[in-house]
């Protein structure tokens, strides 16, 4: 849907339309560190590559999410804020094509973005740009705000090390036997 008062496609700061609650506030900054390390720890992010920020702000969780990204305008010098709701689909893919590879996108959607027959993620893979996609937040409801930014906690170095571990493990095993509801598959 897209508003009367249309906004400029490209910003490069975010500031909620709707104030946030105190507990929004709260989560907000919890979250801001979670982000970085996603940024950073995950996807390598360097302060030179474009971070390009498509969001709505249908829900409360899409606005604190996006502020929690927008606090990245210290660390990061080329940050681009769009508004989902304010432009036309068009205006949004002739914007996207301006990325390069190894650029990020990153969708913050109360349900999902549709722009037409376009598959977005496929293409922005093909195109070698990284993505980060919050997806349907209009289905968490509030008193599960909390539960949804504390799962973006994530150590790459911590789960790198695991799956190593996991990998001599399975490297050294002749068969594996894998039982899920009571049906066995064997792996040799």
């Amino acid at each position: 849907m897209i508003s009367e008062t249309k906004s400029p496609l490209i910003t490069s700061d975010y500031t909620p339309t709707k104030p946030l609650s105190t507990e929004a506030t709260d989560l907000v900054n919890r979250a801001k560190k979670y982000v970085r390390n996603i940024l950073h720890d995950s996807l390598h992010i360097q302060p030179s590559e474009r971070l390009y920020i498509l969001y709505d702000e249908d829900v409360e969780l899409t606005q604190i999410i996006t502020a929690a990204y927008g606090d990245m305008i210290n660390e990061h010098s080329n940050i681009e804020f769009t508004n989902f709701n304010h432009h036309t689909p068009d205006d949004i893919l002739a914007h996207l094509m301006t990325l390069k590879a190894h650029d990020c996108v990153i969708l913050i959607q109360s349900q999902q973005f549709r722009l037409n027959e376009y598959r977005l993620r496929l293409e922005l893979f093909k195109r070698n740009i990284k993505t980060i996609e919050h997806v349907h937040l209009n289905i968490i409801k509030p008193d599960e705000y909390q539960n949804y930014v504390e799962s973006l906690a994530f150590s790459p170095v911590n789960y790198r090390d695991l799956a190593l571990r996991i990998k001599a493990k399975v490297d050294k095993c002749q068969h594996i036997l894998v039982n899920f509801l009571k049906k066995n598959e064997v792996f040799n």
